[in-house]
């Protein structure tokens, strides 16, 4: 299940429009492919937990999301990721099958991936961490 989560933040960004005219379509699962334009985005999974009680699960599980902002322009990829952040913010219900209580900014953090032949033209990056409430389907016996 926390897989199809990806696959909704993906779609739901994609689908802002001010977003989708800056990143085109530069939102990848995992990895960016070699000689990627930016700016562009990368989204992790990081960890799923199921609550649980005596008698089992109780359908409540989070998955910890982490969202890389790639960027050239500093500024204006915190302004990027500011419009990231208010989107994702706003996700609730029902989503392809997916239903999400809530998401919730964990940490953030901003750092400059300088090249390996030491020149300036690195890129910068902006890292959210989200917390992704959201029902899974029990297994009953």
């Amino acid at each position: 299940m926390s897989s199809q989560i990806g696959k909704v933040i993906r779609t739901t960004l994609l689908a802002d429009a001010t977003i989708a005219a800056t990143v085109s379509n530069r939102i990848y699962p995992l990895v960016m492919p070699m000689n990627t334009a930016f700016p562009a985005i990368m989204y992790t999974l990081l960890n799923t937990r199921s609550d649980s009680h005596l008698k089992g699960t109780t359908g409540i599980a989070e998955t910890m999301l982490q969202l890389d902002g790639y960027g050239q322009n500093y500024s204006s990829l915190l302004s990027l990721m500011e419009l990231v952040r208010l989107e994702i913010q706003s996700i609730r219900g029902t989503y392809d099958s997916v239903f999400i209580n809530s998401i919730d900014l964990d940490s953030s953090y901003d750092t400059f991936d300088r090249p390996e032949d030491g020149s300036d033209l690195g890129l910068y990056r902006v890292v959210h961490t989200y917390i992704v409430n959201y029902q899974e389907t029990i297994v009953t016996r």
